[in-house]
């Protein structure tokens, strides 16, 4: 649904200034109407000025060097409009001109040379930017690589980090650890080198020394809250997010929180999500979304809080999306009705979230109707696959979603598609079948585990799959699961108590019987009794489930002994006694 932008009287008269003044030929006041327009989000208008800008007779160097501005800032704004094809050929335009232009610059003024390398670099960057979204690695290098030979020695360390990160997310270690090594020689304080340091050491799957690289970011860089933010979810998938509680309740007592409220809450929120306190997590994310630097990644985080996506995978028959009714998409369409917007490809995915969570029948075939295009694409990003799937297999396509599954089956896992892709496995092989393809489907929940130790849905997963094969090592899986969630989720919690109560465990069985009845709830969107699939049979439907196991437990512990073919002795009064 299309936003109004309702403009107060001071821009109005604004814009018809600009606009009489751009009608008498008044170059000079072009820069400020375009920076007005974008403000008020009227980028039709803005791109139309700017191709009618580029189009004009410029004859004069310092013009022509004007024109790539023009042709820089057009490709801006074409990326907010969502519009890459577009982008990409405005992109081209301004690098083949700026090429053009550099042998006349160094010849007849020199002085120009500076502002023409920097527009030189943005443009590559974004080039890169835009290969590396769409798996070309080796462009994405090759294009960094071009601009260190246009930046001065001390600028040149912006050009090794982007090289190191896009070697991380190729899978290169031994390149990033090399770029790394050589930008820690030059500035050894570089808190985004080691954070890179710590990502190199995951990807080698050197899971401690990445959480103790990480846990020296979190003492050495405490208000580098954007590298922050990005490691908590590191943290949880190789099972060390008790050193993110432990940055969070040192710097509470610093005063760093009153400090920097907004971005520490915002890495507060982001631990409280994968502890399953899901109302704190809330409270932290909210005023953050209200905030220009931390916007995107609060809303991105709530939405996903609210269609539960760390709970649930949609399309899925293991994990089913439960949650109906239409306050969910409500309250996701005021959300992101503000949200910033952004060239991320996550962050355009995002607003199809909540119609796949949420939505009618009819909204799915909308959305569906939307995204075929992409069908017949074999360069979609991860991201987008995973939308796509989502919406076939709600639709009951079951055969396309596959095919398209099957296009991400052998992708390497990276940093930057690490989400997707590991859900795109397990939904792949949710589909197979299990009988005649169990080698298969071990090796895709494999795949899915390597990289992500802790995560509810693919120890969940894991659990399924193991099912009555190996009641021990389900039961292990279910309370990876059911911890990821604070031990808050009766769904996990009682499948563990199953587990625990087929592997012959009645003690351990009640033990968490009474964590059931403590703590738990139905999880669902927002947590809490607001967040339960079925809040007013919740209770029945625990104690029901409790009693039952609880029955069960005693059971076997009043058999064990016999079973052994040993009499009622003293240890079996003391079993009893503990019960």
């Amino acid at each position: 649904m299309s936003s109004v932008i309702f403009i107060d009287r001071p821009h109005f008269q604004a814009l018809n200034y600009y606009e009489a003044s751009i009608k008498k030929g008044n170059k000079a006041v072009r820069q400020d109407y375009i920076q007005l327009l974008v403000k008020l989000k009227r980028y039709e208008r803005a791109e139309e000025l700017l191709i009618s800008f580029t189009t004009e007779d410029m004859a004069d160097l310092r013009d022509q060097l004007q024109r790539a501005h023009f042709f820089k800032t057009l490709a801006d704004i074409q990326g907010l409009m969502n519009v890459p094809n577009k982008r990409l050929i405005t992109l081209r335009l301004a690098k083949d001109l700026l090429e053009k232009l550099s042998l006349r610059v160094r010849r007849e003024n020199p002085d120009l040379s500076a502002d023409l390398n920097l527009l030189l670099v943005g443009i590559f960057n974004d080039l890169s930017d835009i290969a590396i979204a769409s798996g070309d690695f080796v462009t994405g290098v090759q294009l960094v690589q071009q601009t260190q030979s246009l930046v001065a020695d001390a600028d040149r360390v912006a050009a090794l980090l982007r090289q190191a990160r896009i070697r991380v997310l190729q899978s290169d270690t031994g390149e990033a650890f090399r770029l790394v090594k050589e930008i820690q020689k030059v500035q050894p304080d570089n808190s985004d080198a080691l954070c890179l340091a710590g990502d190199v050491a995951l990807r080698r799957k050197d899971f401690d020394m990445a959480s103790s690289t990480y846990r020296q970011l979190l003492r050495t860089f405490p208000d580098d809250f954007a590298n922050i933010f990005r490691i908590i979810p590191l943290l949880n998938r190789i099972g060390y997010l008790h050193y993110a509680k432990a940055y969070l309740d040192e710097h509470k007592g610093r005063g760093l929180e009153k400090q920097n409220s907004i971005s520490f809450a915002c890495c507060a929120g982001m631990y409280y999500r994968y502890t399953g306190d899901l109302r704190r997590a809330v409270e932290k994310f909210l005023p953050a979304t209200k905030v220009p630097e931390t916007a995107l990644m609060a809303t991105q985080a709530l939405v996903e809080l609210i269609c539960n996506w760390d709970l649930e995978v949609v399309g899925s028959f293991n994990l089913p999306s439960t949650l109906k009714g239409e306050d969910g998409l409500d309250m996701c369409s005021t959300l992101l009705k503000d949200l910033p917007h952004s060239t991320d490809v996550s962050a355009g995915v995002l607003r199809h979230l909540p119609i796949l969570a949420f939505g009618t029948s009819t909204d799915v075939a909308i959305l569906l109707s939307e995204l075929e295009p992409l069908e017949l694409n074999l360069d979609i990003s991860p991201a987008h696959g995973l939308a796509l799937v989502s919406a076939l297999l709600l639709s009951g396509h079951k055969e396309r979603a596959v095919a398209v599954l099957r296009r991400y089956e052998k992708s390497a896992w990276n940093f930057q598609h690490a989400d997707y892709l590991e859900r795109m496995w397990l939904l792949l092989a949710e589909q197979l079948d299990i009988n005649n393809r169990g080698d298969e489907v071990s090796q895709l929940i494999f795949r899915t585990m390597e990289f992500n130790k802790s995560g509810y849905i693919v120890n969940m997963y894991e659990a399924f799959h193991c099912g009555a094969q190996n009641f021990p090592k389900a039961a292990e899986c279910f309370r990876r699961a059911f911890e990821a969630t604070g031990y808050r989720d009766f769904t996990s919690g009682e499948r563990l108590a199953w587990a625990q109560l087929n592997a012959n465990r009645p003690m351990e069985v009640i033990e968490v019987l009474d964590m059931l009845e403590r703590k738990t709830t139905v999880l669902g969107g927002m947590g809490g009794d607001a967040g339960t699939r079925d809040a007013g049979s919740k209770t029945a439907i625990v104690m029901a489930s409790v009693q039952t196991m609880r029955s069960q437990a005693l059971g076997q512990l009043m058999l064990r002994p016999d079973e052994r073919g040993t009499s009622r002795t003293e240890g079996t009064a003391r079993r009893q006694s503990r019960t």
